[in-house]
């Protein structure tokens, strides 16, 4: 709504990027606290995490691309919202 120029787009996605990582790093320092309470293998927990996280980023770019091939671009947007808002129950 904010973003009619491409000035106001880039502020936008720069606003949008400093949030997240924000955002992520409490999410982030819980996470391996808990991993180090555990006492064994914190090391191999924190790969298989990270590993987990781009193999899922990964799959979805895939599914995106073979979705977007087959429907409209529309409809791929419809797709992401659904994703958003099943995020949002976890």
């Amino acid at each position: 709504i904010f973003a009619s120029t491409g000035v106001g787009i880039f502020i936008s996605a720069t606003y949008h990027n400093f949030t997240k990582i924000l955002m992520k790093v409490p999410f982030t320092t819980i996470q391996y606290e808990q991993m180090a309470d555990s006492g064994n293998y914190v090391d191999e927990y924190t790969v298989l995490r990270e590993m987990a996280v781009t193999l899922g980023r990964v799959l979805l770019l895939v599914i995106v691309a073979v979705i977007s091939s087959f429907v409209g671009i529309q409809w791929t947007f419809v797709a992401a919202a659904v994703a958003s808002l099943l995020m949002s129950l976890l």
